[in-house]
């Protein structure tokens, strides 16, 4: 009877929430994932970012730090490396770069977590 009442466009969102509601039901509420805890903070800190440009610094940032972590280095040191060798790098040897990624197996063991 109730229905009655009610707009089409209403009908329409109660059917469709009857749909979806099991489906988020199986995924965890946010902040119960490990993986997702970077992005959880960082958000707040994104606000801050005032311009197009300073979002993209903070974005490369971002990613350069946790990829870091996700591969066992110690983000401060890791960072100190990059800074050190960047300015320094001939762009023309594609190795070189390479050498630099956080999975390389070159980088020194200062950079490792556990050292």
């Amino acid at each position: 009877m109730w229905m009655i009442c009610c707009s089409s466009s209403t009908v329409a969102i109660l059917i469709c929430k009857r749909q979806i509601q099991p489906t988020l039901a199986s995924y965890p509420t946010l902040g119960d994932n490990p993986l997702q805890k970077p992005f959880i903070i960082g958000r707040k800190n994104w606000l801050f970012a005032n311009t197009p440009r300073g979002a993209k610094a903070s974005a490369i940032t971002y990613s350069i730090i946790e990829t870091a972590k996700e591969n066992g280095l110690n983000p401060f040191q890791y960072l100190i490396y990059l800074f050190e060798r960047l300015p320094n790098l001939d762009l023309e040897d594609k190795d070189a770069l390479d050498e630099l990624l956080p999975w390389s197996n070159t980088l020194p063991y200062v950079c490792r977590m556990n050292n």
